[in-house]
């Protein structure tokens, strides 16, 4: 996955994604996103965000290009698509649907740092929201706005990466591997 899509192309591809989503939950597992609730799926992206920021950690601070260049291409979308999927089914609790959106954020190509403080700001806004029962479509966009920006800048498929992780979860769940 070295090749990422642009904003247009990753918003054409999600709808699909977003019913693949649906279609496992139902699928595989003896309970709906409605079940689990927004509350759970808010933490579930809050932890999922900090995952992905641990691997931008690591990718920042490691002085070896080749380690630096083995977890962007084979760790980063791993976690990206788990943060996808998890604001996917946080949209899916309420039944809602993101809506396509631009990263509105002054980015500098090369500076990571402030995408990475949109997403922790905005999985904790999420949680917020989900908290106070006020979670909308226009927040789950905007917390996939910076995730697509900074794919983009690792180079990531995101489309490609959170349908491979969907396919592997179904896996998963059909083998009872998820509680």
């Amino acid at each position: 996955m070295t090749e990422s899509l642009s904003p247009t192309e990753f918003w054409a591809a999600y709808p699909a994604l977003y019913e693949k989503a649906a279609r496992i939950q139902q699928e595989c597992f003896p309970y709906s996103s409605r079940d689990k609730g927004a509350l759970f799926y808010a933490l579930e992206v809050c932890g999922e965000i900090g995952e992905l920021l641990n691997v931008c950690k690591k990718i920042i601070r490691t002085k070896d290009r080749g380690k630096a260049e083995t977890l962007r291409k084979s760790v980063f979308p791993e976690e990206a698509a788990d943060c996808a999927i998890a604001l996917t089914m946080l949209a899916q609790s309420r039944e809602i649907r993101p809506k396509t959106t631009g990263c509105s954020l002054p980015f500098q190509g090369g500076d990571i740092h402030p995408l990475l403080i949109d997403l922790a700001n905005r999985a904790a806004g999420l949680y917020a929201a989900a908290f106070n029962d006020s979670l909308a479509a226009e927040d789950i966009s905007s917390a996939l706005s910076p995730l697509l920006a900074l794919s983009q800048e690792m180079r990531c498929d995101l489309p490609g990466a959170v349908n491979d992780k969907l396919d592997k979860i179904a896996v998963r769940a059909l083998e009872k591997h998820y509680d």
